[in-house]
């Protein structure tokens, strides 16, 4: 004879699971979603910071263009004024035939083209690697600022010892950032 009821386990109620392994793995569910929780909170708060490291390099970036922009302009117009100098643009040969002013710029777009370039190769393994905090970040500002001040000073002044002194700080702030990143990446 077949008992039906007496094989058969009782219904289980659909709020309750049915034994301690269903709740245990409900639990393990509920800690998985707090857990990726987390990890979306900590990805949101890394993007958050990995944005706000690139802003200096943007910023120096636009700076170097707007240099760039000035020098253009002003021997466009020298040229405009005196068709005599095209031919040293032409090979960059001979003695410069542009004002002090312009020589100082001409000199300051290229140097915004050399240290530069090791601030734009950290910030990009920075980013790459993902690896910043906000020390790192007030250290690229600060950088960005000594070579925006170094530019002005280099254009409108131009006191060697000062300029020097500038530039100086501003190399130190980028020695600092590449031995932060280089202790993250080996330790």
């Amino acid at each position: 004879m077949h008992h039906a009821k007496e094989e058969d386990p009782p219904p289980a109620q659909t709020d309750v699971p049915a034994d301690d392994a269903a709740a245990a793995e409900a639990a393990a569910g509920l800690g998985q979603a707090i857990d990726m929780d987390r990890s979306f909170e900590a990805l949101a708060e890394n993007n958050a910071l990995m944005f706000d490291l690139a802003l200096p390099a943007a910023a120096l970036i636009g700076w170097t263009l707007a240099v760039l922009l000035v020098m253009v302009c002003i021997r466009v117009g020298r040229a405009r004024r005196d068709p005599s100098v095209l031919p040293y643009y032409g090979v960059y040969d001979g003695e410069n035939p542009g004002s002090r002013t312009l020589k100082r710029i001409e000199r300051q777009f290229a140097n915004l083209l050399e240290v530069p370039l090791l601030f734009y190769a950290l910030i990009a393994l920075a980013l790459i690697l993902g690896i910043a905090d906000g020390v790192f970040v007030v250290l690229a500002w600060v950088f960005v600022g000594l070579r925006i001040l170094h530019s002005i000073w280099h254009i409108a002044v131009n006191s060697v010892p000062i300029r020097g002194l500038i530039w100086g700080l501003a190399t130190i702030v980028l020695i600092w950032m590449w031995v932060r990143v280089m202790g993250l990446i080996i330790f």
